[in-house]
């Protein structure tokens, strides 16, 4: 591969032309015969004291000399030359702080390779050599409260961490609860040396002692020597919320008079499949023995805003009925049920906001809903 390399190198002088990677522009070699390509152009923040390779291609000439400068034409270091490479150490090109006030620690040292050929020919190249991260994550925005049957997909926290040449010594995790926090050891987390995950749907929410809108941070560390490299991300608590809306219409009509949550369907007077129905002065009540109980809430935007722990702890701090003799638009209510899925009780806990209520002849003959609900997990 080597001899191919030098071949095609060779094929590029004979034209008088190089380019060193597509985002660079074309050099003018004047055909002398060589060029210099830096071969290491990624590294992280903790190769602060490793050699990078110069990859060197000569025909007829020899390299005698070969600097390595920064943009401003500013000579960093003189690179070693050996057979067919040259080296220079990262340790040369500065603090490895970037930025426009020098606050960022990973960006691109924009270079120039200047060598002396044996024929008195100046080669004068660009490089770059870009500094990442040593440490990877794959983050996570956001995870529902207490709820550890979240999609796996967008719950795991990946993590990976790796060098150019240095040697990991050190690689540790710590956690705080929101910004005002204080950063202590993830004692409960082990970590993989180079790569692993973290299910935040396992996450023990009294041990970090997390409730809806708070915000955790992970502080990743990874040591090399003297150097460190640190990742920070953050994850937001978001609570349990409702399904999505649906609507329907409660009327005296004696086809449709009863209405279903479960199934969403209005059913006709008399019909076992209703759990409330329609009452005369726009009311309605439960029927067919079903286990469902209201309690009215009168706090402005709780339909908008409310979650499931919120409606729970309305519905605890309420007195449930079972028959509410008259509606307005605009009312409120929060419901109880227990039902059976896949042969087992769950409890279902729902909103319901009453809309435009229609009056015929001075009597109302149906109301309008909006509802939501959902099942809480913990």
């Amino acid at each position: 591969m080597k001899q191919q390399l030098k071949y095609l190198s060779l094929c590029f002088l004979a034209v008088g032309l190089w380019s060193c990677d597509d985002d660079e522009a074309l050099i003018d070699t004047r055909e002398v015969g060589a060029n210099a390509v830096l071969v290491d152009r990624n590294i992280s923040v903790l190769d602060q004291n490793e050699d990078v390779t110069i990859e060197l291609f000569t025909n007829n000439v020899e390299f005698e000399s070969i600097t390595i400068e920064d943009g401003d034409g500013n000579v960093l270091t003189t690179a070693s030359i050996g057979d067919g490479t040259a080296t220079f150490s990262t340790s040369e090109l500065g603090d490895f702080k970037f930025g426009d006030d020098n606050d960022e620690v990973t960006g691109t040292y924009d270079l120039r390779i200047v060598s002396m050929l044996s024929s008195g020919e100046v080669l004068n190249d660009p490089a770059s050599i870009n500094v990442d991260h040593a440490i990877e994550l794959s983050e996570v925005d956001e995870i529902t409260y207490l709820d550890p049957t979240s999609d796996e997909d967008e719950t795991v926290l990946g993590y990976s961490v790796s060098t150019f040449n240095a040697p990991i010594d050190d690689f540790m995790l710590e956690w705080k609860k929101n910004e005002a926090g204080t950063y202590v050891e993830a004692d409960d987390i082990t970590l993989s040396p180079e790569e692993g995950e973290i299910d935040l749907a396992k996450l023990d929410y009294e041990a970090y002692d997390l409730a809806p809108g708070d915000t955790l941070y992970y502080r990743f560390t990874a040591t090399s020597g003297s150097f460190q490299d640190q990742v920070v991300t953050s994850v937001v608590v978001v609570p349990q919320m409702f399904n999505s809306s649906e609507s329907a219409t409660i009327s005296n009509d004696a086809t449709a008079s009863q209405f279903s949550f479960t199934t969403g369907e209005n059913y006709a007077e008399g019909s076992s499949e209703g759990e409330i129905t329609f009452t005369e002065v726009e009311g309605f009540e439960v029927v067919n023995d079903a286990l469902i109980s209201f309690v009215e809430v009168t706090e402005e935007d709780f339909f908008s805003t409310v979650d499931l722990m919120d409606a729970r702890e309305a519905f605890e701090d309420g007195t449930p009925v079972t028959s509410v003799p008259n509606v307005e638009a605009g009312d409120v209510f929060v419901y109880k049920t227990t039902r059976t899925v896949e042969g087992e009780e769950v409890v279902v806990y729902g909103i319901i906001k009453v809309g435009d209520v229609t009056v015929v002849n001075g009597t109302a003959v149906s109301f309008e809903i909006e509802y939501k609900e959902g099942t809480i997990v913990e």
